[in-house]
């Protein structure tokens, strides 16, 4: 399906992630966030995830909606992570996808292709008490498929701090970044510039190592 997509349909946007959240397949944790928490050494996660989106995109003109660029959006994620000692983890996340719908065709990028594969670390600081604290790092390499916010030109990087405080059954998460890249300037009175990422979320384990409940708060 995704294949077919790729040979029909037209890719008239930019080339940009427009991307927000992204699995990390890091240990318990809400999806789109990071944590510096390990398992033990040899530890292995393969997972893959599935994600729908409804308008990820909008057209603004003077502070009124001119219309959906991506109007609907349908991304999995493939991707595996290592914990490779008590301190350090490995991982690599390969995204595709395909968006339809777009009301703005100018913009629009009707087609369906990779998006940007990333290779990343996570490593673990002293504990501190129940608060657990880390460094992450990431590498988005230029796999995506251009001019159809799937994916950029360039590489990127992202780079931050983690925590995660553990309180019986609730944990409460934070992972704080900057993602570096060259800037994007637009017609649109709009130029995309590196971005602070300021990430918030809490989990609580039903069952522990089997059933949580997750919420989690992402912004750029």
């Amino acid at each position: 399906m995704i294949l077919s997509l790729c040979g029909l349909a037209r890719a008239d946007g930019y080339s940009t992630d427009i991307e927000l959240a992204r699995p990390t397949y890091s240990p318990g944790t809400p999806i789109g966030m990071d944590s510096p928490v390990m398992g033990r050494p040899g530890t292995v996660r393969v997972g893959s995830w599935l994600q729908y989106e409804r308008d990820p995109l909008i057209l603004y003109e003077v502070d009124r909606e001119a219309g959906s660029v991506v109007a609907n959006r349908l991304m999995g994620h493939l991707g595996v992570s290592v914990d490779l000692t008590r301190k350090f983890s490995a991982r690599f996340v390969l995204p595709i996808g395909g968006q339809w719908g777009t009301e703005v065709d100018a913009l629009g990028a009707d087609t369906g292709g990779l998006g940007d594969a990333s290779i990343g670390a996570r490593y673990q600081l002293p504990k501190l008490g129940p608060l657990t604290s880390g460094l992450r790092a990431d590498f988005y390499l230029p796999f995506g498929t251009h001019s159809a916010y799937l994916g950029e030109e360039n590489p990127r990087g992202q780079g931050g701090l983690l925590a995660e405080a553990q309180f019986g059954p609730l944990a409460l998460l934070a992972d704080l970044s900057v993602i570096g890249r060259g800037q994007l300037v637009t017609d649109q009175d709009f130029t995309l510039g590196s971005e602070l990422v300021m990430q918030g979320g809490a989990r609580l384990d039903v069952w522990p190592e089997n059933i949580s409940i997750n919420a989690a708060i992402l912004s750029r």
